[in-house]
């Protein structure tokens, strides 16, 4: 029923009052800005920026707040992942990149709910996606993967026929 009666309004009153109510709730709009940068995005560069700012933390996160910062890594998974087909194997490097700030940043967040690590987790399951789809050099994603082993989604990769293979030793493998 509430989409119906938003359905009813003029396009100009909808957008006057979500740019209001963005303007007092940072998270919508981190959201908002998120998806715009996300769709308007044109390269590797504008990406990197996007993933930058949707990873950063300004200062301690508390508990209380963790959800939103979890919320907007839920939402960058699903911006790199709708560029998947319409990009380079460059792209994989970009997630990877995007885990890493994103898991730098539980330092300094209190995720004792458990609201981020889902966040990442998609972000994992879109780097996936994107090694199967975009299949990046295997020498140099095993590579990079062998020097960010310490970190979850690093244990394990799994190749185009679906068969895991274990990251002891990652270069021999491929």
């Amino acid at each position: 029923m509430f989409g119906i009666s938003l359905v009813t309004l003029p396009e100009s009153e909808l957008r006057d009052t979500l740019i209001d109510a963005a303007k007092r709730d940072p998270n919508l709009r981190d959201r908002l800005l998120l998806a715009a940068k996300g769709r308007d995005s044109r390269g590797i560069a504008d990406l990197r920026s996007l993933i930058n700012q949707a990873t950063r933390t300004r200062g301690y996160v508390d508990w209380r707040d963790a959800w939103q910062y979890g919320e907007r890594l839920t939402e960058l998974a699903a911006v790199l992942e709708k560029r998947i087909d319409s990009s380079d194997a460059k792209l994989v490097e970009l997630i990877e990149q995007a885990i890493t700030q994103a898991e730098s940043a539980l330092e300094h967040i209190d995720d004792s709910d458990g609201d981020v690590y889902p966040g990442i987790e998609r972000l994992q399951e879109v780097h996936l996606l994107a090694c199967s789809r975009l299949r990046p050099a295997p020498a140099a994603l095993a590579e990079r993967v062998f020097r960010y082993r310490k970190l979850p989604f690093a244990t394990e990769c799994r190749r185009p026929q679906g068969d895991v293979h274990r990251l002891d030793d990652p270069v021999a493998d491929f």
